[in-house]
């Protein structure tokens, strides 16, 4: 997670934050079927759409890799308390991710298999 200060943007900090599927994940969403694979896709953009952060899910389309989650500031509002909101709210997008993932994908899904399940992100 970062906070920059966009070029251009001297009145607003931007807290920033990506979360990269691990290959077993990127693999998993290839063999959905086409049906299976826009109805994630879909039901992760909504759910994401409700939270205050904006997404991105990157690269567009349908070949997720990873997902960026952006928060701005201006200073006018930037408090102590703000900002800690700011980076709580990417933290439970990315949380979001990794429980997603881990319930389709991971352990106690119907594909579990007998290996230790490998990290959701890197």
């Amino acid at each position: 997670m970062s906070i920059i200060q966009p070029q251009g943007h001297e009145d607003m900090v931007v807290i920033f934050s990506r979360i990269m599927l691990a290959d077993v994940h990127q693999k998993a969403i290839m063999h959905l079927l086409p049906q299976q694979k826009e109805r994630l896709m879909w039901q992760i953009r909504y759910d994401l759409l409700f939270r205050q952060s904006s997404f991105e899910i990157e690269p567009a389309g349908e070949d997720m890799r990873s997902i960026r989650f952006t928060r701005e500031i201006y200073y006018d509002g930037l408090t102590k308390d703000r900002l800690m909101e700011a980076i709580r709210e990417n933290f439970k997008c990315e949380l979001y991710v990794v429980w997603k993932f881990q319930e389709l994908f991971g352990e106690g899904s119907a594909a579990k298999d007998s290996k230790p399940p490998e990290p959701m992100y890197i």
